[in-house]
């Protein structure tokens, strides 16, 4: 009977020795589990954070794209502030070549961004219809952008010529 009674508790000790064994190895496996699932899960997120990654990577070169072409538009065509004074003389000697007669001519400086200063040139002209109508062409002909934003045309008080106004803008890099 004491043979027995080891036996039994032999094989009550395996019993629960195989049931201990058998729930670590389905705890482990749900681990597993998990964990393969949560690398799934990683491997998702990777592949979508690289999708979007190319994305923003063409975005990020077009703005590359942008910001060369505008350097190129700056350097063709906006004025340099070291040639403002040719320009200057430039508007006099257009003046002048369509045989106008200068009555006025001031400037107005403005910032207009951290490299980029905006000018209003202000001219007022006196002279026959088709020379400031020239003198216009000429202006908006230049490389170099000139923007004519406002053009008052009105009778000289002698009626033989007509007085042209201007407002034009110049943008000039520092």
């Amino acid at each position: 009977m004491k043979t027995s009674k080891y036996i039994i508790y032999a094989l009550t000790g395996l019993l629960a020795l195989s049931i201990i064994l058998c729930v670590s190895l389905v705890a482990y496996s749900s681990f597993e589990l998990a964990s393969s699932g949560s690398l799934k899960t990683q491997l998702d997120d990777y592949k979508k954070k690289a999708e979007e990654s190319s994305k923003y990577e063409s975005y990020y070169q077009r703005w590359k794209s942008i910001e060369k072409e505008f350097a190129f538009f700056k350097d063709e065509y906006l004025m340099k502030m070291e040639d403002f004074s040719l320009f200057r003389d430039q508007v006099i000697s257009l003046i002048q070549k369509n045989r106008l007669k200068e009555d006025g001519i001031s400037y107005r400086y403005k910032i207009f961004s951290k490299d980029i200063t905006k000018v209003e040139v202000t001219a007022k002209v006196i002279g026959t219809y088709s020379d400031i109508k020239q003198l216009l062409y000429d202006f908006v002909t230049q490389r170099k952008i000139i923007l004519v934003q406002r053009v008052e045309i009105e009778k000289d008080k002698r009626e033989e010529f007509i007085i042209g106004k201007f407002l034009l803008e110049v943008y000039l890099v520092n």
